[in-house]
């Protein structure tokens, strides 16, 4: 192996910041947006029955309701 055919100090790779912080930020967007489905399951959960039936969620669909959103009925 010659001196020519190892990498030199220019050319060896560097971490960049950006994946890094793409990767905390999409953690952090995760982390707001069950925060949010918590916060809206128990505001959901402490709605009588009759509200319930009024706007059409089970109380077995509050969860999934407040995760995804209900589907149009028929």
């Amino acid at each position: 192996m010659s001196i020519l055919s190892l990498p030199s100090a220019s050319r060896t790779r560097t971490t960049s910041p950006r994946p890094v912080m793409a990767s905390i930020a999409a953690r952090w967007t995760d982390l707001v947006l069950a925060w949010r489905h918590r916060q809206a399951e128990r505001t959901m959960l402490a709605l009588s029955d009759a509200i319930l039936h009024d706007i059409g969620v089970a109380r077995s669909e509050i969860a999934t309701v407040a995760r995804h959103g209900r589907s149009p009925r028929r």
